[in-house]
């Protein structure tokens, strides 16, 4: 059964139904006015779905880098409960794997009236990590995906998760506040895919390839080929990534 999870006193927790829909209910809640660092968690126990509703006071551009600081803490979390000598990597622009698959992933969603240059009067950040295998959807495998159970946390619930990451969110935000981006790209650049590595990306449809030449001061990617970085927006792809098709998983 699932425990109520304990969170830092910065946050307000609000506990959703298992089957509650997550992103519209944080974003009626944010444009409702819901104070900074809401927290809402849909109760179930094999995934974490989590949004906390911030009140950012600079440009959506700068504010969406929370993305990097909430992989961070993910990584923090995810560092604590696995098993030693488990690998786990962060994948631009959103994605934590482990072991080589996803297990986790990171969303932003702002206003729709949102525009450039402008403070936007809330942005949720989601996170979502796979705790335990999906018990449906018949005998098909994705070798693509994991869970944490799988990779060794054999008595991981997804409120203790949510109790860890909270804690390390809360403390890559207020190192971010404190010393700026830099410190936060140094730390994702150390658990992501090495300078000059080749990486392939699918965005909208488009597959992307070239060498990671890392990452710019807005948190675009530096996409290395023909003797020149390609700067590939954050907000771009996370807009195109959106969410796979029919499959609940990061």
């Amino acid at each position: 059964m699932t425990q109520h999870p304990r969170v830092p006193p910065a946050y307000r927790l609000v506990a959703l139904a298992p089957d509650a829909e997550l992103n519209s209910k944080a974003r009626q809640m944010a444009a409702e006015g819901a104070e900074d660092g809401t927290l809402l968690w849909r109760a179930r126990d094999d995934r974490l779905d989590c949004a906390v509703i911030l009140h950012p006071d600079d440009v959506f551009e700068r504010a969406m880098l929370v993305t990097y600081v909430a992989m961070l803490g993910l990584n923090d979390a995810l560092a604590i409960v696995v098993p030693p000598l488990t690998e786990v990597t962060l994948i631009w622009p959103n994605r934590v794997d482990a072991n080589g698959a996803r297990v986790a992933r990171i969303g932003v969603e702002l206003p729709g009236d949102a525009t450039a240059g402008s403070v936007p009067e809330w942005l949720v950040l989601l996170a979502h990590a796979n705790v335990a295998p999906p018990t449906a959807g018949g005998d098909k495998i994705d070798l693509e995906v994991t869970s944490l159970v799988e990779e060794g946390c054999q008595d991981l619930t997804a409120g203790a998760l949510l109790e860890v990451f909270a804690r390390h969110f809360l403390n890559w935000v207020n190192r971010w506040q404190d010393d700026g981006f830099d410190p936060i790209r140094t730390m994702w650049l150390r658990h992501a895919p090495g300078h000059g590595e080749k990486i392939e990306l699918e965005l909208g449809g488009e597959r992307i390839s070239g060498t990671f030449g890392g990452i710019d001061d807005d948190g675009a990617l530096l996409l290395g080929g023909d003797g020149a970085d390609r700067p590939i927006a954050l907000l771009a792809a996370l807009s195109a990534i959106g969410r796979r098709d029919g499959v609940e998983t990061p």
